[in-house]
Formats: C-alpha cells, structure tokens, sequence
C-alpha cells in the first residue's frame, strides 16, 4: 500500500494541489494536520482535504483557528492569521475542523494481518510530539524522548512493571537474559541497547 501524507497545508490551496498531484500513484491520503493558517484559502482547502483525505490528525493552527486552543505561544503573524482564519470559516469547515481527531492515530488497521499475527507493525500519525500535539520536534532528541516513552509504556503493559523495574535497576549490569528489548535508564529517559537479546 502506497500512501502519501500531506501535513501543514497551513490553506495553501495551490501548493496542496501541487503535492498531490507530483505524486500520481497512491492508494491513501493521510493529513498530519495544520490544514489551515497562514494561507489565503482556508474553506478551499479544508473542502478539498475533505474530498482527498482518508484519515486526518488536528494540528496546533487547526485547534487555534477554531477556537480549541489558544494563541498566546503563537508568533504575532500565526496569531494575526488564526484569529482571521477562525472569521473566515464557513460554520461547516469551522465544525469539521474543530471535530478532528488529536493524534496520535494508529494505522494498524490498513495491515491488520501483519499487526494481528505479529503485534510488530504500528505506525502512529501525529502532528508535532506523539506526547503533545502542540509539542514541536526540532532536534533528534525531541523524537527520541518520546520513542523511549513509548518503548517503556509497552514493556509494562507486556512485561509489567516489576520486570521494568528490575531492569532499571540493574543499570550499569549486562541486564536480564531475556527476549525482549534492553532499556536502561540514563538518569533523565529510557534508552533503547539492543533490539533483541538472545533467550
């Protein structure tokens, strides 16, 4: 499956229409969200994002525009444009906008053999940080703190949190002689050894 993820259109009509059409062959549209602010064409691009779309993720400038967030951390230009944005909107495009969904959202759904059979493959759609959607990753450390926190809540939820615990605690060890992945704790977040340990 082919799919091709559009994210910060911020109501660039034009510019949407020319990323969609420079990838021809697709077989799903994924929106990471900001579908408006900034740009002239608010109600023109959340209509054609509606019609091309099949799975959406709300982004900071879509909560702003419409109400659900506030600007005060915004630049003065990203607030000037969501506060005429949030005038702008048709009250159709307004309610769409503010109903979309806070991600992260899963696409296990589009491979459920491999994700049934497995449990391997998940892919998550987010706008921003996994752990706060107005959250911006700038650096490689920004994706990473929320990669080990998601490596955590999965070790506990399969191993629970003693066995976590004790690996946490052998820090500086060789760790358990376990399959399962090999996380230390630095001080501050998780950190990903290995990605197999021998049984």
């Amino acid at each position: 499956m082919r799919i091709l993820f559009l994210t910060d259109i911020h109501a660039n009509l034009e510019g949407m229409e020319a990323c969609v059409a420079s990838v021809a062959d697709h077989d799903m549209i994924v929106n990471l969200g900001d579908i408006v602010g900034y740009g002239a064409s608010p109600n023109e691009v959340s209509d054609r994002s509606r019609e091309l779309c099949d799975i959406f993720v709300r982004g900071n400038h879509d909560k702003a525009c419409t109400g659900l967030g506030g600007i005060d951390d915004f630049n003065p230009i990203a607030g000037m444009a969501a506060i005429w944005t949030q005038q702008t909107l048709t009250p159709e495009n307004f309610e769409w906008l503010r109903a979309l969904p806070q991600g992260p959202i899963e696409l296990d759904h589009i491979w459920p053999e491999k994700s049934a059979s497995s449990g391997q493959l998940k892919v998550q759609c987010v706008h921003g940080s996994p752990l706060d959607e107005d959250e911006y990753i700038i650096v490689m450390r920004d994706a990473y703190q929320p990669l080990c926190q998601q490596v955590e809540s999965a070790w506990r939820r399969k191993f629970g949190s003693s066995l976590l615990d004790e690996v946490i605690d052998a820090v500086g060890g060789v760790g358990p002689s376990r399959p399962f992945p090999l996380v230390t704790w630095t001080g501050d977040e998780f950190a990903l050894l290995d990605d197999e340990r021998p049984g």
